[in-house]
């Protein structure tokens, strides 16, 4: 299991966490080009603020606050997919 301390010091651990949040701020934007209506309806979900993390992790690797990494990926991307949830279940999407 990775915890702060570890994400700190572990470039796997690292390159691991990042990517996952890179994946959904990448996401958040085909959502938000594609789909400006339904971002727009949603306006609580972090689309935006999520595609301008993964731009800071894709462009500014090496000077990652890890702290807030950590964050992001233990607090907000939960929360994201707590919302993103029911809107999916709604519009007949399987959610995993």
């Amino acid at each position: 299991m990775t915890t702060l301390e570890r994400l700190q010091v572990e470039p796997f651990s690292q390159l691991a966490i990042s990517k996952g949040v890179e994946q959904v701020g990448e996401m958040s934007h085909r959502v938000l080009r594609k789909f400006p209506s339904f971002a727009a309806q949603y306006s609580t979900i972090p689309l935006r603020e999520s595609f301008q993390l993964r731009n800071r992790i894709s462009h500014g690797y090496e000077t990652l606050d890890w702290n807030v990494i950590w964050r992001v990926a233990t607090r907000s991307v939960p929360e994201f997919r707590r919302q993103l949830e029911p809107i999916l279940r709604e519009a007949g999407e399987d959610v995993p």
